[in-house]
């Protein structure tokens, strides 16, 4: 528990890094169902909650963390919801009327310039999820068209976790859209990233290395050269 405290009451090069795709790329993420794992002290977060989505949840396992979280939304002035302790049934959204495709992704990155349609914001639905312990059917009333996730893993032992419930996410529903999972990670480890990608192959799953191929600009102040971004999808 005290271990956990630690890890999401911290700033993590991948957040910054993820912040910016976002920022830079707000078309991409607008009008859809977006979907933070791991959210911590909610840098990410903040960025995500700027980009006129057609919905969005942040999610974090434990109490204390989402509790700063949902403070350091409110303190960017954007409008969270939430259970008293964080638990109870996670929001399940409506078909968004922009249905994203993996080819959308793609050719979507290197696009020179961004065309943002500004809109009022549903409020941020800030939710506790447990990524070894909820069952299936709980992780998958999280519907949405991109999760995504930074600095996911900080041990090896939690590269399993995090592909259970990636691939939980991915499972496509009954329309004609499948979800995609954008998760940056800090390059601490090689092995461990390794790991973290065998894992996820093994759901089995797609996983590409597209940190050079999406457009980003630098924003903010921190070591970005051992940030790696994955795209993955089934």
């Amino acid at each position: 528990h005290e271990e956990f405290n630690q890890v999401g009451l911290t700033t993590w090069e991948a957040g910054f890094f993820l912040a910016e795709v976002v920022l830079t790329n707000k078309s991409l993420f607008q009008r859809r169902r977006l979907l933070e794992l791991g959210s911590g002290v909610g840098v990410t977060a903040a960025a995500i909650g700027k980009a006129n989505a057609e919905s969005l949840c942040v999610t974090d396992f434990d109490v204390s963390v989402l509790t700063l979280l949902t403070e350091n939304l409110q303190a960017n002035g954007l409008r969270v919801v939430h259970t008293s302790d964080f638990e109870g049934e996670p929001p399940i959204f409506s078909q968004p009327p922009n249905p994203i495709t993996r080819s959308h992704l793609l050719n979507s990155f290197p696009l020179e310039s961004s065309t943002v349609i500004e809109a009022e914001t549903n409020p941020i639905r800030v939710c506790r999820l447990n990524w070894e312990r909820d069952d299936t059917d709980y992780i998958s009333n999280f519907r949405c068209d991109i999760v995504l996730g930074a600095d996911l893993i900080y041990h090896r032992d939690l590269a399993t976790a995090v592909a259970r419930v990636v691939g939980i996410l991915l499972t496509p529903d009954q329309s004609d859209t499948f979800p995609v999972a954008l998760i940056a990670q800090t390059l601490r480890n090689r092995e461990e990233f390794e790991y973290l990608v065998q894992s996820l192959r093994a759901v089995p799953l797609v996983v590409e290395d597209v940190t050079d191929v999406i457009r980003r600009e630098n924003m903010f102040s921190y070591p970005r050269q051992n940030v790696r971004l994955l795209m993955i999808y089934r």
